[in-house]
């Protein structure tokens, strides 16, 4: 990864810090793409979450994408589900609690039945995700 991020209180505090970075860009002859590069913004976008003046919060396009996906009906859905779950679980109150009926799906020599508890475990998932849109 090669993205540089810079928080600050304040815009001189910002100023201080980009500056001292782009000394130390230049210092390691290194040269930003300036298509790239910007400056000053209140929030971003960085590997699926949002960075703003709120804290770290959940991509909306990630929640989104979640929300519209289908039941999974193969194991391999299943781990992509859980999988992207695990990824924003730090968002889901009781993420653990909520997914162990999907879990036990992973389990060896456990039967593939999608019942009324998969279901209600999977869309609790997905409510307490799409819950957290501020």
């Amino acid at each position: 990864m090669d993205d540089i991020l810079r928080h600050a209180k304040s815009i001189n505090e910002l100023d201080a810090i980009t500056e001292a970075v782009m000394k130390k860009l230049a210092e390691a002859d290194l040269t930003l793409n300036h298509s790239k590069c910007f400056f000053d913004q209140t929030q971003d976008k960085f590997l699926g979450h949002v960075l703003s003046d709120k804290g770290i919060q959940p991509d909306p396009e990630k929640t989104e994408a979640i929300e519209r996906l289908k039941k999974p009906l193969l194991i391999p859905e299943l781990q992509r589900f859980l999988g992207m779950m695990n990824y924003l679980s730090k968002f889901i109150p009781r993420v653990a609690e909520h997914s162990a009926p999907l879990q036990k799906l992973l389990e060896k020599f456990v039967t593939w039945h999608w019942g009324l508890e998969q279901v209600n475990a999977c869309e609790d998932l997905k409510e307490s995700l799409m819950s957290l849109h501020y």
